[in-house]
């Protein structure tokens, strides 16, 4: 029964222990009620700077070491016609391969995977394969601009071609489908020069690029309106001979493959004749109302801003942005989903900046509603990026924009830079924000 009553009274002396404790304190800690008044900011401060755009040439982007190899050919108004291709090697599955005694061959294909691709790809196009006569090297540092010398005439050629990424392709020598690729048949010299290889040659890598530099593949003729990634890394991409050995009665198809393993580029050519691209990259100071961004090799954007009058009074930086606006009548394609940020360093080079490592950064292309408009705006976090600009730790040398992975990447945008005062130009133009504590 004792046990009982102090279960009950327990609880009840805790409460008016609460009770009298509130009472008790109904005084506020702070006696002042006049701490925040409404002149009063916190020392908080908004500035937007003053920035300079310029779209560059983008000539010396490095292309050694891709994934993806981009294949195919555009145009369009604002960045004229542009052609890709790539340049691979091939290696050997196995040391020391034999094919049998005399062997016969049948065919000899290269074939590729697919990644996804840019633009329709609907228009046919004219794809060529050379065979190399230039060693690539793996200490090579190349370019998208960079080209090697190949053998002629071509060994394999697909004319008028409109790829299918999404249905399965029969292949008759595997007896069956597979995923969607590019078949191109490479003619039987070339697959003889293959088959009749000096043993030599075979014992490893190294001695077959000798005997075997590596390809070419390229789209001429008619332009495009796509381009093709084609995984150079999928188990699909190699070049395959199909042989018999009928001397010794064996009637069964044979096969052997080197795949597209080693070093490999891409390789653009873009040709901005009588274009608004070409215009602005020609007149820089001018006051130039777009600007333009390209991969594989095309273009990029300079971002400069002026900082002075931030570095004249001691400040933290609570906030800074940067906001691009997409001109969505002039984006023909497909606008990239992010673009890449890079803060300049004293030799010139773009630097990732240190805010991209936090989830706040962005860089994505998003949606805002201004003024009652849908505006299509790029938003950068550089926060971090500012702050050790204005402490000195970074000279003000200005920002990159770019396209994300631009060698091998043939997206393209056109940005919105509408001079001051114009209708709208509050909305579109792009702009740095940084909003800051005085000290």
């Amino acid at each position: 029964m004792k046990n009982k009553l102090n279960f009950y009274i327990a609880p009840a002396i805790l409460i008016c222990w609460c009770l009298f404790s509130i009472q008790s304190c109904k005084d506020p800690v702070i006696l002042s009620k006049n701490l925040l008044t409404k002149s009063d900011t916190l020392n908080l401060a908004k500035d937007t700077l003053a920035i300079v755009c310029t779209t560059v040439l983008q000539n010396n982007l490095s292309s050694s070491g891709i994934i993806d190899g981009i294949l195919g050919s555009m145009s369009d108004h604002n960045f004229g016609v542009t052609y890709a291709g790539f340049y691979a090697q091939c290696a050997l599955t196995t040391t020391s391969p034999t094919f049998g005694t005399k062997p016969i061959l049948d065919s000899v294909v290269l074939s590729l995977g697919f990644d996804a691709p840019y633009g329709s790809c609907s228009k046919p196009v004219n794809i060529y394969v050379y065979e190399l006569n230039q060693d690539l090297l793996t200490t090579g540092n190349y370019f998208t601009t960079t080209s090697f010398q190949v053998k002629t005439p071509p060994i394999g050629q697909k004319l008028h071609y409109v790829p299918d990424f999404v249905d399965s392709i029969e292949v008759v020598q595997a007896g069956g489908n597979e995923a969607p690729q590019l078949r191109i048949d490479l003619t039987q010299a070339f697959g003889y020069k293959l088959l009749n290889a000096d043993s030599v040659s075979l014992l490893s890598d190294s001695l077959f690029l000798v005997y075997f530099k590596g390809i070419y593949v390229t789209a001429a003729g008619p332009v495009g309106n796509g381009m093709m990634a084609c995984n150079l890394s999928s188990a699909l991409s190699s070049i395959t001979m199909y042989y018999r050995n009928t001397d010794t009665g064996d009637s069964i198809e044979n096969s052997f493959s080197f795949p597209t393993t080693g070093v490999s580029v891409n390789h653009s050519d873009n040709n901005y004749f009588g274009t608004p691209v070409l215009n602005a990259i020609q007149n820089p100071t001018a006051n130039n109302q777009k600007l333009y961004l390209e991969g594989g090799g095309g273009l990029y954007d300079k971002i400069l801003f002026n900082i002075d009058t931030l570095k004249k009074q001691n400040t933290g930086v609570n906030k800074a942005e940067l906001v691009v606006a997409l001109s969505r009548p002039d984006s023909l394609s497909a606008a990239p989903s992010s673009l890449t940020l890079l803060y300049i360093d004293d030799a010139g080079v773009g630097q990732l900046v240190e805010d991209a490592s936090t989830t706040s950064f962005g860089g994505s292309l998003q949606e805002d509603t201004l003024n009652g408009l849908m505006v299509s705006r790029y938003h950068f976090n550089i926060s971090i990026y500012m702050q050790r600009v204005l402490q000195g730790i970074h000279n003000n040398n200005g920002l990159y924009l770019e396209i994300p992975s631009a060698n091998s990447n043939p997206a393209r945008v056109v940005l919105t830079n509408p001079t001051p005062g114009t209708p709208n130009s509050n909305i579109y133009r792009t702009y740095l924000t940084v909003l800051y504590t005085k000290l």
